[in-house]
């Protein structure tokens, strides 16, 4: 073992270490750079198709940001994430008891959250989708899809409204024995819509049929 050491070339100097912040070497860490790193898209390299900008600049609550981007990262605590970490008796599915909880089934594939994104494209033209990468690529053409305005800011907040209903459900039905009822998902999704269009954009509402989503203004 030492002679593998000492074959190691290593330059060692007298100086102090310091931190350093590679995205403002100058000025150090600060919220505005670590910000401005993640819209240049650094650290959502991973995510092919989805650019910062359609997770942090949706007009929504803050939580609601930083669950989708938990999301776009698989970091949110599914069951299988959860394994990893620690001993679980059973992975599967919370909402529908048939596959291993990742995020991939929870958000895309489980049968009661498809029978959700099944009510909302019908709703507004969202296309159908079995991964999280055709998740964010129907979001992005739904929202590219839409009349200017209102109408078109509103769309972006689909995918969003969805996936946090289908979390909340989710943990309604693990820590408090809740039922799942798919009709009752897409009312609250529907409301927190209405409720982040009229507090930020000001629009009295939104109006869902024929697979359109229109600002009531």
């Amino acid at each position: 073992m030492s002679a593998c050491i000492t074959t190691f070339n290593i330059n060692i100097s007298h100086t102090h270490d310091t931190p350093r912040w590679d995205p403002d070497r100058a000025l150090g860490f600060s919220i505005k750079s670590s910000y401005d790193w993640l819209r240049r898209g650094l650290a959502l390299a991973a995510l092919t198709c989805e650019s910062p900008s359609r997770i942090w600049s949706p007009k929504v609550p803050r939580k609601i940001k930083i669950f989708t981007w938990l999301l776009a990262h698989e970091r949110l605590r599914t069951k299988v994430y959860q394994a990893k970490w620690c001993e679980a008796e059973q992975v599967l599915c919370a909402l529908c008891g048939d596959e291993p909880e990742t995020a991939a089934h929870l958000f895309c594939q489980c049968r009661v959250t498809q029978a959700l994104w099944r009510v909302v494209g019908a709703a507004t033209s969202l296309d159908p989708f079995q991964s999280l990468t055709e998740m964010w690529e129907a979001g992005a053409r739904l929202h590219s899809m839409s009349r200017p305005g209102a109408s078109k800011y509103l769309a972006r907040l689909v995918i969003p409204a969805g996936t946090w209903v289908i979390w909340r459900t989710r943990n309604d039905a693990v820590f408090k024995g809740a039922r799942v009822y798919v009709e009752n998902m897409w009312a609250l999704a529907s409301v927190l819509i209405q409720d982040w269009a009229r507090d930020i954009v000001g629009v009295r509402g939104a109006r869902f049929g024929g697979g359109v989503i229109e600002a009531i203004l």
